[in-house]
């Protein structure tokens, strides 16, 4: 096979949180649907409701997928998520918590972890962890599920009936 083969390329597996509080059940079907495009989405959290943090606006509706692709992280997550977020009609402001059409953040990447917060925000720790249970905050030393658990008991977080969990 030849360099350039796509058989040869590497498979990587990412977690991506969508987040959307502007017509958000639309985007983030319209969010998954271009995921697809990307690589195999293996598997979809439920959807939760949280509230918006850091500004006034509507809840968010915030839901994971895991995605194998052949892509490394810069090209993942410079050209591809930011042109989805674009396409979806995300305008970035100096206000990073205002409202938006689409997020999409990469949380793991080849099981590293990238987002440095899984383990405090609700809206992604409650949607990440129904897909990676397991993963390890690195201290306590707690697992995600657990961690989920008790952040479920302070947050005023529901779960919506947008996706049938782990499709």
């Amino acid at each position: 096979m030849s360099a350039a083969d796509p058989c040869d390329l590497a498979l990587h597996r990412v977690c991506i949180v969508i987040g959307s509080n502007i017509d958000a059940e639309a985007n983030t079907h319209r969010a998954i649907e271009t995921l697809r495009v990307l690589g195999k989405v293996t598997a979809i959290s439920s959807t939760w409701e949280t509230p918006a943090e850091g500004s006034p606006g509507p809840d968010f509706l915030d839901t994971a997928v895991l995605l194998e692709t052949s892509y490394d992280f810069e090209t993942l997550k410079w050209q591809h998520l930011r042109r989805i977020e674009t396409d979806l009609g995300r305008v970035r402001s100096t206000n990073k918590n205002a409202p938006r059409t689409i997020d999409l953040d990469i949380i793991t990447y080849d099981d590293q972890l990238i987002a440095s917060d899984l383990f405090e925000k609700a809206y992604l720790a409650l949607p990440v962890s129904e897909l990676l249970p397991d993963l390890t905050s690195p201290t306590p030393g707690y697992s995600l599920a657990q961690i989920a658990a008790a952040l479920i008991k302070k947050s005023p977080a529901r779960k919506k009936s947008l996706f049938q969990a782990g499709s």
